[in-house]
């Protein structure tokens, strides 16, 4: 009995490594896997804000005119919040950024 309940313990050990890393551990110059639910979201660092573009970790994304931005209790931010190094959630629609959510507090 033991020993089945050690098997199970390392197959569900085993399929957490296979899947990835835990949400909420990033690794510094890679966009994360997405959050689970229908919308797919990725998460990085903020490197770089222009008016049209933002860089996040080692890619730049265009900006959807319509973006919003919020941060984790849904209070709407704006682009001038979006400082280098701060670390978000986003979502793409036709390669376009528009959705950003500010992962850290108010």
């Amino acid at each position: 009995m033991v020993r089945i309940l050690v098997l199970v313990q390392l197959l569900a050990l085993g399929a957490l490594l296979v899947e990835g890393s835990p949400i909420g551990v990033v690794a510094d110059g890679w966009a994360q896997a997405p959050v689970s639910g229908a919308d797919q979201f990725l998460s990085g660092h903020i490197r770089a804000v222009g008016s049209k573009t933002i860089r996040i970790d080692s890619k730049e994304y265009p900006l959807d005119p319509k973006v919003t931005i919020t941060d984790l209790v849904k209070k709407h931010r704006s682009l001038k919040d979006l400082k280098p190094g701060t670390p978000v959630w986003f979502h793409l629609t036709k390669g376009r950024i528009d959705r950003i959510i500010l992962d850290e507090p108010s």
